[in-house]
């Protein structure tokens, strides 16, 4: 049983090399202004474009020559009005694309910048200025993004009870998530147990069990059923979770035996 934990530990740690610029990691954090997103590449920042969508409210960044890595494709956020964050790539001939999107619950001012060799996405408060409908064409400039003007007094009205749908009208969504390798399912935090958790050189791993007796093996940034590994202490594992709109905190611990 603990060489199939190893073997299962040693294939989710490893992965593939790009040639080009590769987005490595992100960091997600609150600031005075609202919550800034920090994109890191391998060779640096990249040139990159930006724009929004209306129908349902998306800001999305295009990253040129640039690798996909970040592994998962859906980050739960849960602050400032944006709702997750979605990641893939976007196109790989003739040039790599990676596409980011920001999924929001309204019209939102938001820059993206450079700051200390990231890309920064800065999301501020509600907008008075709709999204565009549709994408601008293409363009593989280098630019600062262009902010709508916050309102120095916001006026809108909260609705409760409002459906909210989106329709991909028959295209094919590239931010779809996909079924784990092997079709497995992802993990029921409610019904987990935590097992044990391992030190390595890359961060702390977690081993967990679901009612059924099935084992997953999980570490930060990780996903979990509605939601992610948030992170993984030596002895707890603190996951954020999204349910009818509201996220919040869930925590399992080690058991003093398991110590």
């Amino acid at each position: 049983m603990r060489k199939l934990i190893l073997f299962a530990i040693t294939l989710f740690l490893t992965g593939g090399a790009f040639a080009q610029n590769l987005l490595k990691a992100y960091a997600i954090k609150d600031v005075p202004e609202g919550v800034a997103i920090e994109l890191e590449f391998s060779e640096g920042v990249p040139e990159f474009r930006h724009f929004t969508l209306a129908n349902p409210p998306r800001i999305v960044v295009d990253l040129q020559n640039v690798a996909y890595g970040l592994g998962e494709k859906i980050f739960v956020v849960g602050k400032n009005g944006i709702q997750r964050m979605r990641g893939a790539q976007y196109q790989k001939d003739p040039v790599p694309i990676a596409r980011i999107v920001l999924d929001v619950d309204s019209f939102r001012t938001y820059t993206v910048s450079q700051a200390e060799g990231k890309l920064v996405i800065l999301v501020g408060g509600l907008s008075e200025v709709p999204y565009k409908s549709e994408a601008p064409e293409q363009s593989t400039k280098v630019e600062q993004a262009k902010t709508a003007e916050q309102p120095k007094k916001p006026s809108y009205k909260v609705e409760f009870g409002e459906k909210y749908f989106y329709s991909s009208r028959g295209k094919k969504d590239p931010f779809q998530p996909e079924s784990l390798p092997g079709g497995e399912e992802l993990l029921n935090v409610s019904e987990a147990k935590l097992l044990g958790i391992i030190k390595t050189d890359e961060g702390n791993v977690a081993l967990l069990q679901d009612r059924r007796g099935v084992g997953y093996v999980l570490k930060e940034g990780d996903r979990v059923r509605n939601g992610r590994v948030v992170r993984i202490e030596s002895d707890r594992v603190i996951f954020a979770t999204v349910d009818f709109g509201f996220t919040r905190r869930i925590e399992l611990k080690l058991e003093e035996e398991q110590k």
